[in-house]
Parts: structure tokens; sequence; C-alpha cells
């Protein structure tokens, strides 16, 4: 079990056996500064939604949990904890432990309202999706118009979706030719799901992927440079059209070409943006994940 899942149960311990989930990521997002320099300690990372800091990995593993038996989920609103939850509760590092106990005295007694206005004042890029009349939403930025790449390689969803957020990306284009990932968030409808609810539009393009027989060739006896060759020679002989619906959605709105490979000259993207570029007439940037707020 991961050390952020024996964290929340640890929380929710503490908290009497029962939270709502709304309470509970409000805990757990200053249990995130308190534990980020623990050793060996994971952590939930964090999204701006309607009511605050929102992470979609924790509802995730939140419904895991449960299914596993340490959580008992069926109201919607109200997690409780199970006995095989609270065992599992007291077998973590003390370091560990010792934040979740600071970070519970300390805010445990709050309402959820006053939890929430606490985040909004001491980190105000969390209200920019917020619901809330009374709040004062920071502005959401909005790039110049570039053919972007990212890739989401070794990051969690909320750390990609934080960076596209504060570069002003309003659109993904999943370059992938099969978008499915082992790892929580990369599947095409998990991603298109968390992209309709932070405002940002998805669409898939995988004739202009590589495929992963393609991939697989790449050894000792066939290098990537023949691979992307290749792939540079197909995209425009078979997928000219394809090229220029990219090209005229790159400029009507700032968007990302999305793709696996933290190093964007590992990855096809990096030949794709340089085929559209001269056709969009817009630079090339390479986005890189920085440490979420």
């Amino acid at each position: 079990m991961l050390s952020r899942q024996k964290a929340l149960l640890l929380a929710m311990r503490r908290l009497g056996g029962s939270a709502s989930r709304l309470r509970l990521a409000k805990l757990l997002f200053p249990l995130r500064q308190e534990a980020s320099g623990l050793p060996g300690a994971s952590k939930y990372d964090f999204v701006p939604f309607k009511f605050g800091p929102y992470s979609f990995t924790m509802r995730h593993e939140l419904n895991d949990l449960a299914r596993d038996g340490y959580l008992s989920n069926e109201d919607e609103r109200e997690i409780r904890l199970e006995v095989l939850g609270r065992e599992c509760a007291l077998n973590i590092q003390r370091p560990l432990a010792t934040a979740v106990t600071y970070v519970t005295d300390r805010y445990g007694s709050e309402s959820e309202d006053s939890l929430i206005d606490l985040v909004y004042r001491r980190f105000p890029w969390y209200s920019m999706n917020s619901e809330r009349r009374s709040v004062d939403r920071v502005p959401r930025p909005v790039a110049d118009r570039a053919v972007y790449t990212i890739g989401y390689e070794a990051v969690s969803l909320e750390e990609l979706f934080n960076q596209l957020l504060r570069s002003g990306v309003t659109s993904i284009l999943d370059v992938r030719s099969n978008p499915v990932s082992r790892r929580f968030g990369f599947h095409k409808s998990t991603l298109q799901a968390v992209s309709l609810g932070l405002g940002i539009e998805y669409s898939h393009w995988p004739e202009l992927g590589t495929s992963t027989h393609d991939r697989g060739r790449v050894n000792d006896d066939f290098r990537s440079e023949e691979l992307f060759s290749e792939y540079r020679g197909r995209v425009m002989s078979d997928q000219q059209e394809r090229l220029n619906e990219l090209a005229r959605a790159i400029c009507s709105r700032p968007s990302v070409l999305l793709c696996l490979e933290a190093d964007p000259q590992t990855c096809h993207r990096w030949h794709l943006a340089g085929m559209v570029s001269p056709m969009s007439a817009l630079p090339v940037i390479h986005l890189s994940v920085e440490e979420s707020p």
C-alpha cells in the first residue's frame, strides 16, 4: 500500500472514523506540504476545481480502498473507516504519522467552508475554477498561439493539468496511436473526462501517432532515427489532410500535442511539431511539468 493511502487511513482514524470526501480532500491538501520532504512519502497532487484543490487520483484510490475493504463508500458524500482500515492506519512510518497528526490536530475541527476559505487565502491558484460566488477567482491564463507539446511520463494527472492551466493551454491534441496507460488518468476516457471538468478541450488524433508495433522495432539493429524518418515520410505522404486539420486546430486556440515521453526529442511529437510549425507559421514550444503549486 502506498504511503499516501496509509496517511489517508490514519487521517480518517483521527477524524473519528468518518468524513466527507470534501473534508478529507481539504485535510490531505495541507498534508501535501507537511510531508513533501519526508523520504519515501508519496503524496496526492491537486488541481483547481469547483471547491478548491481536488485530486482525481485520491478519488480513484478511495474507490480502490473501498473495494478492498479498508473503507465503506456506499454514501457518495460520507466515507467510513472499516476495521481493516483502522489496523492498516497504524502501520505507517513515524515521520509521516507525525505529519498526519499535526494536520488533523490543526485543521480537524475546522468546518468545510472555513477549510476552503483558508486554502483560497493561502493558495489563491486553487480559486481559479471555484463555483463559490463570494470568491475572487484568479484569472485563468491564456497562452499565445504556438505549437506546444508535452509528455506525461513520470508525472501525476494533476501535475500535468496544473502545468497546462499555468501555461494557458485550452485544448489537448492527443497524438498517441493507442491512448491507453497502466497509470491512472492517462487512458483516453479518463483524460477526456478530466479535461472536460477543467474546461480544456480534448481530441484524439490516432493517425498521427506511432504504433506499438513500430516502437517495438527499435533495437540495436533498428534505431529510433530510422523509425522517425519512416514516420515523417508516412505522415507527409498519407496524412496530409490530417496535418492540415491539425495546423488549423493549433491556429484556432492554444493547443498542446500530448504523448508519453518527457524528453520531446525521444518522441514522435518532436517531429510532428516540426512538420506543423511551418504550416501554421507558429513557433514550437516544448512544455515541461513543473512542481505543482
